[in-house]
């Protein structure tokens, strides 16, 4: 798997992760594996057959004698104990969780969901053993991000010790649970302290209750049902009822760059992080019912999911007052539709016990994505049927052992065309092992995967053990069975030598050709850890080897080999490493992170001094006085230094947890301090903590993006203090500025809990109190104009209600009434064909003739009658712009919204879609801009919109109909560079030509300022 390819599967699952919350509890124990590309098809027709249960795939008996050894991260893990020396350089958080009402919550588990580097850098040598023996201490390499948990007791305190400094997290109330909350910590853990979070403050919620059924109306028992604030954009994509098959055993099938293909298996450790995603969650009981009481007031949408049906998404929709239970009646899940197909080899025999999986694609994906819903096993006639599926496109895969590469069906209709997956004709390796004489190693154990490239980590792509088919013909030469024809890694291990990989390719097969690996002797490195200045021993300082890279850019970060915790006289051994060099990270809590290199050509041994490290103090100001909000301090690193000799210095890396920010909150006096600060060069910002309070999480980043008050550089040294001054505003020397406060009526009452933010020169937010003012605090001079978000739709993906300007002079103090009248406008969505309604039609508010104002919009989700609700809208002129999937997007006439003012029964038409492609040239230029996409407007205001393929210029439209429309081309060169195309669309058609002429002769507009244009 190239580096491309990793990324993208890493930012597709934390997108998965962070914006769907439907990961399950029990995935299974593996990576991503390559996908064989497709073997042309030599069977039949094959027919549905019940869905069969996994089950245990037969292996051969272990045919090599293995001297048994460990690697040295196991060895060293085995019956290790934490020393109360290291406990008591680790930090601590105690604090209190409160109700809305101020009455203590007793009994609520409470976990810190935190993160760094090394919490996913597992040694890479732990993924050489059997997994299956790791002890208990150490079962499996797994994600690190649970830094603690505690019960809250009968006042609602909490303690949570033994935290490891340098980490960056989440305070996650009740994870997994009803009542399912996310709070964010202003301080990272500091060595050695305990620090006081102080009163966590729940939110006021209510009640859901219901009870599911299936389509024959019987009840539903354990399907999962959860309520979250999902943006409308989001399930107007139809992506939420597509990634709700994320549970057990769930995959994802990629194709980013529309050739190489690959299929991703979270490992086990993975799903284990479902349970950290602050998700009101509960479950229905044997008559169907659940009961949900940790709702957060506002608009939610309700999802439920179980294995054999299609995921319910149901909403949005009002809670209600805090305090109240609403009952959501009956909710009907359905069976959805079954795939069914067969699993064959070259030859077209059937191919029994071969894992199956399948999946609709990811909407609007252009089918790069599929999720894969957890799979079955093939009968003995090579059939499979899995049930649950959405109608339209799907796609299956198959292998035939539980760590073989995926191979591809084609892409079919679910329901009513079967699949047929062709497994590839497996091969044998045929493998020499030998010394550096030349001797023949025997008792040699073999672990392999299949990846075109060998920069995925092991984490990503575990290895399997082969040994298990693996036949020792004579001494020093090994023949492995029944291996996928693809590219191998195969790593080579025997007692007393370095572990050895080698790359061997069996697309062809193995031309009957042995592949010779030459083993050389494993060299034992020895490194001592000491305190600088006395060199007493430091215990438990982890120790972590990496192999060597002079690369000046890297993707990702590299893994270690191999870790170790020193023992009592500080010393880490390391006995299985490769000559050569080598890099070394020591990291201990109380001391400054160092990494120093080692050639174990040349030398075995090797002293790492760890110093304190340095302290920065300093002092926040505004306007000659202690700041009247609280100020959040964040220390981020810049680069590395340390003192050699003379006082010269030279860059000297402290490892990647070196570079995690940190964070603390200014005292009352406006005073800071970080203490135990690794040498180097560091930059602080200071910034407004209240605008981080009260967010939900799908508006993390509307905090993040704000503009900090101050900034400053300093360099620490070590073992010496640096004071530092940070005047707030001084960041912007150059911005002429005021300071704006306020205060927010809605329909004449104090809009408690909404927002205001202004964008801009200088970005800031502030929540609006109990009694209805805020305090932007400093902003750019001129006109500020001021975006209005509701409260109980707090969210930018359709929570503003207004934008309003405001004058502020430079050093001003302004004060700004803002009173709001607002209203609502409600109806159906209906078929234009049969009147029939269209549930989950997405309707926007778009303000008529003000492009400013198009971010944001308010809108509403039809439910299952059609209708919709959008409150509150402030008084103005809109167009309601519908959207639908199979529908034309189509624009209502112009509707008037008065203050207090409720539009009702407003009916909204939409005409079935029909599917329009083609490809597009573009006349008078040499190369195709990078990225294009054109954008179909009818007479009548419909509108759609897709991507073209900057290669081959192919393009399809899902949502146009009969009709006038006139086509324009958006690129890099703005949306005006090119003339604006007229056809008549009659009907669906798959070869339409779009011919793009440049508007004015000469070089293209290049909006974007680069030097290609």
């Amino acid at each position: 798997m190239n580096r491309n390819l990793t990324i993208t599967l890493g930012l597709l699952v934390t997108g998965i992760l962070l914006v769907t919350f439907l990961l399950s509890d029990d995935w299974g124990n593996e990576g991503p594996v390559p996908v064989l590309s497709r073997p042309e098809s030599t069977a039949g027709e094959t027919q549905a057959l019940p869905e069969l249960q996994d089950e245990e795939y037969a292996v051969p008996e272990i045919l090599v004698s293995v001297e048994p050894f460990e690697s040295d991260s196991l060895r060293e893990a085995r019956g290790r104990v934490m020393p109360q020396s290291y406990r008591l350089d680790l930090a601590t958080f105690i604090g209190r969780v409160l109700e809305a009402d101020g009455l203590p919550v007793e009994g609520m588990h409470i976990t810190y969901a935190a993160g760094k580097p090394t919490n996913f850098m597992i040694p890479t040598d732990l993924f050489l053993e059997d997994l299956e023996n790791l002890p208990d201490e150490i079962s499996e390499p797994t994600l690190h991000l649970n830094g603690g948990s505690a019960v809250t007791d009968i006042d609602g305190n909490f303690r949570i010790a033994d935290i490891e400094p340098r980490q960056m997290g989440l305070l996650l109330l009740d994870p997994g649970g009803p009542r399912a909350w996310p709070h964010l910590i202003m301080e990272t853990p500091a060595s050695g302290v305990e620090t006081d979070l102080g009163d966590i403050i729940l939110p006021a919620t209510v009640t859901f209750k219901g009870v599911l059924e299936d389509e024959e109306g019987l009840p539903i028992a354990g399907a999962r049902v959860r309520a979250g604030d999902i943006p409308a954009p989001v399930l107007a994509l139809n992506i939420v009822s597509t990634a709700a098959e994320w549970r057990q055993g769930a995959a994802v099938l990629g194709r980013p760059d529309g050739q190489t293909e690959f299929v991703w298996k979270p490992p086990a450790s993975l799903a284990r992080l479902e349970k950290l995603l602050p998700i009101p969650t509960t479950y229905t009981d044997k008559e169907g019912a659940f009961l949900l009481n940790g709702v957060p007031v506002g608009f939610v949408t309700i999802v439920a999911d179980r294995p054999e049906s299609v995921a319910l998404v149901h909403g949005p929709l009002g809670t209600g007052a805090a305090g109240s239970t609403r009952d959501l009646g009956v909710l009907h899940m359905y069976d959805g539709l079954s795939i069914t197909g067969k699993v064959v080899d070259q030859t077209g025999q059937p191919v029994p016990g071969a894992e199956v999986m399948a999946g609709n694609p990811l909407p609007l994906s252009n089918n790069e994505f599929t999720l894969l819903k957890s799979g079955t096993v093939s009968d003995e006639e090579g059939k499979f049927s899995l049930p649950g599926f959405l109608p339209g496109q799907g796609v299956a895969v198959a292998r035939d052992s539980s760590h073989e590469p995926f191979t591809v069906s084609e892409v079919f209709t679910t329901g009513s065309e079967e699949a047929l997956i062709v497994l590839p004709a497996p091969q044998a390796l045929m493998i020499t092992v030998q010394n550096g004489e030349g001797d023949p190693v025997s008792g040699a154990r073999f672990h392999g995967r299949s990846t075109p490239e060998d920069d995925a980590p092991f984490f990503i792509l575990p290895p399997s053990n082969l040994t298990r088919k693996t036949e020792e013909l004579e001494p020093g030469m090994y023949q492995i069975e029944d291996l996928t024809p693809t590219n191998w890694h195969v790593t080579v291990q025997s007692a007393g030598y370095a572990d050895q990989t080698a790359e061997i390719d069996l697309s062809e097969g193995d031309q009957e050709r042995a592949h010779l690996v030459t083993l050389f002797p494993a060299e034992t490195l020895t490194v001592s850890v000491v305190r600088a200045g006395d060199e007493s021993p430091v215990h438990w300082a982890k120790v972590d080897v990496f192999a060597k890279d002079d690369s000046w850019l890297r993707l990702m970060p590299e893994f270690p080999l191999s870790s170790i915790r020193t023992d009592e006289q500080g010393l880490a051994v390391f006995r299985r490493l490769a000559p050569g060099e080598h890099e070394v990270t020591v990291s201990h809590p109380a001391l400054a992170i160092t990494t120093a290199e080692v050639d174990l050509s040349e030398e075995n041994t090797l002293q790492v001094a760890l110093d304190f490290g340095g302290t920065i103090t300093g002092l926040a100001v505004d306007n000659g006085m202690p700041p009247s909000v609280p100020i959040l301090l964040v220390l981020s690193q810049q680069g590395r230094v340390s003192r050699v000799g003379d006082g010269q210095r030279k860059d000297n890396g402290g490892g990647m947890d070196s570079y995690m920010p940190r964070t603390t909150i200014c005292r009352p006096d406006g005073s800071f301090s970080f203490d135990r600060v690794d040498p180097g060069n560091w930059k602080i910002e200071a910034r407004d903590a209240n605008t981080f309070v009260d967010l939900d999480m799908t508006n993390w980043w509307m905090s993040i993006s704000q503009s900090p008050l101050a900034t400053a550089e300093v360099e620490v040294l070590p073992g010496e203090t640096t004071d530092i001054a940070l005047i707030l505003g001084s960041a912007y020397g150059d911005i002429e500025t005021g300071y704006l406060s306020g205060r927010l009526t809605v329909n004449g009452l104090p809009g408690e809990g909404w927002r205001i933010l202004t964008w801009g020169k200088l970005r800031r937010n502030s929540s609006v109190d109990q009694d209805g003012f805020f305090d932007l605090g400093m902003v750019a001079a001129g006109e500020v104009t001021l975006q209005i978000m509701a409260g109980e739709r707090n969210n930018f993906f359709g929570g503003t209600v207004d934008w309003r300007p405001v004058n502020v002079e430079q050093g001003e103090r302004a004060f700004v009434n803002l009173d709001l009248r607002t209203g609502s406008v409600s109806g159906r969505v209906v078929s234009d064909i049969d009147g029939r309604p269209i549930p989950g039609a997405y309707v926007t508010a778009a303000p008529e003739g003000d492009e400013s104002r198009r971010w944001g919009q308010p809108n509403g989700m039809a439910g299952e009658n059609g209708a919709f609700v959008i409150e509150p809208i402030a008084k103005g002129t809109y167009t309601l712009q519908t959207r639908a999937d199979g529908y034309v997007s189509t624009r209502s006439d112009v509707i008037e919204i008065r203050e207090l003012q409720k539009v009702m029964n407003v009916e909204l038409r939409v005409r079935p879609a029909i599917r329009v492609s083609g490809s597009v040239t573009l006349a008078g230029i040499e190369e195709n801009p990078a990225w294009m996409w054109v954008i179909a407007r009818e007479e009548n205001g419909a509108q759609d919109s897709t991507g073209v393929d900057s290669e081959t210029g192919d393009f399809a439209f899902e949502g146009m109909s009969p009709g006038i429309w006139t086509f324009t081309l958006a690129s890099e060169h703005g949306e005006d560079a090119f003339q604006t195309i007229t056809r008549e669309i009659i009907g669906e058609q798959d070869s339409l030509s779009l011919v793009f002429i440049i508007n004015d002769e000469g070089e293209l507009a290049n909006p974007f300022g680069n030097e290609k244009g």
